[in-house]
């Protein structure tokens, strides 16, 4: 049997912004950048990032959105990253740019919230297409050979990976902005096996 080094998948969460917390949902849709606070932890949660995974150096990843990318400059200032469409926020279509306490009462949303939270959101996306278009890219990138990925993306984007990765409720993955997972695999017969997870956060030691 042919069985790799131990390799890494490191999934961060973008940095804080102001409709995050207005608690508002925002996603594929709204571009909106980092806060002037988001920027600054970013700034400092890269120092301790840095020391974590540059030891052997890495293949680094962000989706399109401007809060992303805003998040891997300062977090990895410098470094060369490719940015990657699949791990874009899911599309929260009419909800999108809205609070709960705006849709509070909306009977669409109140049917959406009846389903389980799982349904089509109205002119947006599925969970299902969602997570589909997610480890899409996922897979594509681990593919390129590091040995230490990174990939900063949304809260969405992780739920996905984790979910599809070791179960448990999709919800449960949940993580503040600047933290995330670090997971552990190895490649036997060409085949991903996903051995374990930590949490991460800035001050981490993962």
């Amino acid at each position: 049997m042919y069985r790799s080094s131990s390799k890494k998948c490191i999934l961060i969460r973008h940095g804080l912004t102001a409709e995050n917390l207005e608690k508002r949902y925002i996603g594929r849709r709204s571009d909106v950048p980092l806060s002037d606070d988001g920027k600054e932890a970013a700034k400092a949660a890269g120092i301790r990032y840095e020391r974590l995974l540059t030891e052997g150096g890495f293949s680094l990843y962000s989706s399109p959105m401007l809060r992303t990318k805003e998040t891997t400059e300062l977090l990895f200032p410098g470094e060369e990253y490719e940015v990657r469409d699949e791990f874009s926020e899911i599309d929260f279509g009419e909800f999108d740019g809205r609070s709960y306490y705006e849709l509070n009462g909306n009977p669409v949303y109140q049917e959406w919230v009846d389903g389980g939270a799982i349904g089509a959101f109205p002119g947006g996306e599925t969970r299902d297409e969602f997570v589909n278009r997610t480890m899409k890219g996922f897979y594509e990138i681990l593919g390129s050979g590091s040995d230490m990925t990174v990939i900063i993306g949304h809260m969405g984007t992780i739920r996905a990976v984790m979910n599809t990765l070791f179960k448990d409720d999709y919800f449960s993955y949940t993580v503040d902005n600047l933290s995330g997972y670090g997971i552990d695999y190895r490649v036997e017969d060409n085949e991903y096996v996903f051995l374990s997870y930590d949490s991460i956060a800035p001050g981490s030691n993962t």
